[in-house]
């Protein structure tokens, strides 16, 4: 017994004996059919993958959009915070250097009154002195 091969999912494939028959079109219209109808699967399975790709391009397109946004976000808050930061810092400072001033002013007060102080106890010395003197003489 012969064993022949025939599947039924593969499609018949037409065949033509190049010794004992002519050629014609209506003979090859079924080899360039086959050919399409390769081409055409081909294709629509080249179409899908490149599809299923370009969705996942797209997706990761998208995520990325998102976070350039959030990272754009998170910028602009954080320049928020530093101009608050420093915005309290030159105000600290304003107010330690105005602090400084007053007690700058303090001080000079303070040691102008010793020296006044100390200027009149000398002229005082001074009398004293000269009072003593006058009554020894």
């Amino acid at each position: 017994m012969k064993s022949t091969n025939t599947s039924k999912s593969s499609p018949k494939k037409p065949r033509i004996d190049l010794k004992n028959e002519v050629i014609t079109r209506e003979k090859l219209d079924p080899f360039f059919e086959n050919i399409r109808n390769l081409i055409v699967s081909t294709a629509k399975g080249t179409e899908n993958a490149m599809m299923r790709k370009i969705d996942k391009v797209e997706n990761n397109i998208s995520q990325l959009q998102i976070a350039a946004t959030e990272h754009t976000r998170m910028i602009k808050a954080l320049d928020v915070k530093i101009d608050g930061v420093r915005t309290e810092l030159t105000d600290k400072i304003g107010g330690v250097s105005a602090e400084l001033k007053d007690e700058m002013h303090k001080m000079e007060d303070r040691l102008s009154d010793k020296m006044l102080g100390n200027a009149a106890r000398l002229d005082d010395h001074e009398s004293r002195k000269s009072s003593l003197e006058s009554t020894r003489t």
